[in-house]
């Protein structure tokens, strides 16, 4: 059968629908508007050029996540990218109170999140950032479901012992640097 999708007008419509949706899991991995907006360019870019192997909405949402995630892995490679996200400002309404609560717990997530491995900040993302299901993360990623809920398991228990005392993980990761130099 023919694919008429990806040469639609709904086709474009909805590639414009994703753009917030792709800079929001770009942003969150890199932590920078330049290096996320050029990903998602690049995403879309792909998906313009590659219109006619895309044949549905639901494909379109699968394949454009894929490829973002595809041009942040090779991003980190060709940079040996490595970036401490902790130290965002971030601006909200409210008390002064509330604001600087709200953003010092921001920062100790951001920082935290920094601190955990590609793979669980990915499947963290996915599935925090952008409300994607475990077994649509599981396809994104072409990774067994299992190996989603795991490394979602870890990364917020890793998460949870952060929040609750940030020293001591600390404290623990840099003598487990110490032993191993």
């Amino acid at each position: 059968m023919f694919n008429f999708y990806g040469k639609s007008a709904k086709f474009k419509k909805d590639l414009e629908l994703f753009w917030n949706r792709l800079y929001r899991v770009a942003f969150s991995y890199c932590r920078d508007h330049q290096v996320a907006a050029d990903l998602v360019q690049g995403t879309v870019e792909a998906a313009l050029n590659n219109r006619h192997k895309i044949t549905d909405y639901e494909y379109l949402e699968k394949w454009l996540f894929k490829v973002l995630i595809n041009r942040w892995r090779d991003y980190c490679r060709s940079r040996k990218y490595y970036e401490d996200i902790g130290n965002i400002h971030l601006i909200q309404h409210g008390t002064p109170e509330t604001n600087s609560e709200l953003e010092e717990t921001v920062k100790r997530v951001f920082v935290a999140m920094g601190q955990l491995k590609e793979e669980q900040r990915e499947v963290l993302s996915l599935i925090a950032i952008e409300g994607f299901s475990y077994n649509q993360v599981a396809s994104i990623l072409g990774l067994p479901i299992g190996t989603v809920m795991s490394r979602l398991c870890r990364s917020r228990k890793y998460l949870r012992a952060y929040l609750e005392c940030p020293d001591k993980l600390e404290s623990k990761l840099e003598s487990s640097i110490r032993s191993i130099k």
